[in-house]
């Protein structure tokens, strides 16, 4: 991997995530969860189309791996409804 992390780059753990996407750009909020709290944002990233479409198709990858090596990953019924999936 090519990239530098200079010294004192936060590190945020999250479990959370908001898009909001527009003709040019998609905003992705990244936060911390709990219970029927609000989710406390804690770091706001703005990318491209193109941007977005890359990022799916490395997660995609990631996720695929990740379930051969581990098994499935299962989510909670409710995420799934809110994706829109079927349980």
């Amino acid at each position: 991997m090519n990239i530098s992390i200079p010294q004192g780059t936060p590190e945020y753990a999250i479990d959370s995530i908001v898009v909001e996407g527009g003709v040019y750009s998609a905003t992705l909020y990244l936060g911390k969860a709990q219970g029927n709290q609000p989710m406390q944002v804690r770091a706001i990233a703005v990318i491209s189309p193109q941007l977005m479409k890359a990022m799916l198709l490395i997660l995609k990858r990631q996720v695929e791996a990740y379930e051969v090596q581990n098994g499935p990953i299962a989510l909670p019924v409710g995420e799934m409804h809110q994706l829109g999936e079927e349980c």
